[in-house]
């Protein structure tokens, strides 16, 4: 499914919905590697909102702004050096900017 998304648009954000630079890696290595080769680009998601619940541990919200840094530090040059790589996107800016302030 996700070949033909990227066959039909100018490209895709995966919403990785992991805290690990490993995680997102493997998570989006398919889809990156398919957007290399039909020559467009996807991007790897990171979540950074106040989510509650059983879902708490998709978003970086609860783990201090340190880990994000280091994980993105990881997580940059992988994707900077990948050819389908559009780059990393972080779902919201609201939230990031919240996250940042009440990280500190």
């Amino acid at each position: 499914f996700s070949e033909h998304v990227q066959d039909v648009t100018d490209g895709v954000t995966l919403m990785s919905y992991r805290r690990s630079a490993a995680e997102v890696q493997k998570l989006c290595a398919t889809e990156m590697a398919y957007a290399a080769g039909i020559d467009k680009q996807a991007c790897a998601g990171l979540e950074t909102g106040k989510i509650t619940g059983r879902e708490a541990s998709i978003s970086f919200w609860w783990v201090p702004s340190d880990v994000f840094r280091a994980e993105l530090a990881v997580l940059e040059p992988v994707i900077a050096d990948h050819p389908g790589a559009g780059g990393i996107m972080v779902h919201h800016y609201g939230s990031l900017v919240e996250y940042l302030e009440e990280s500190r």
